[in-house]
């Protein structure tokens, strides 16, 4: 069986073969990290994945990746920033978060702003 896994961050597929006793082979797909986005995760960041529509969600609230149309814009923030920056709770065990035009903008201005008042 071939299964396709497809990272929700970057949207990078991979096909790897998986080897079974049947002899059918079926294609599969799945979300899986890539490896740089796995290790980004791993040493605490949260991707901000902007989407142009976040209103397509499921009934319990949250925008699958399938259903994201994504701008391409990413932003890396340590997970304690984002529960500082957004005053949220957030499950760890998520590496990312769709967030709607603009977030990454302001995020990047209030950088912006904090750098240049930074002293020399």
């Amino acid at each position: 069986m071939s299964i396709e896994t497809t990272c929700p961050v970057c949207g990078h597929s991979s096909t790897g073969v998986v080897v079974i006793a049947r002899l059918e082979m079926k294609e599969a797909t799945d979300w899986a990290l890539c490896a740089a986005h796995r290790e980004m995760y791993d040493q605490g960041f949260v991707a901000l994945v902007e989407a142009k529509d976040t209103s397509t969600k499921s009934a319990d609230g949250t925008l699958k990746p399938q259903d994201a149309v994504r701008t391409g814009r990413i932003c890396h923030v340590k997970q304690d920033t984002l529960i500082y920056l957004f005053g949220m709770k957030y499950d760890p065990r998520i590496p990312l978060i769709f967030v709607v035009p603009g977030v990454i903008d302001n995020i990047n201005r209030m950088v912006a702003d904090n750098m240049a008042r930074k002293p020399k």
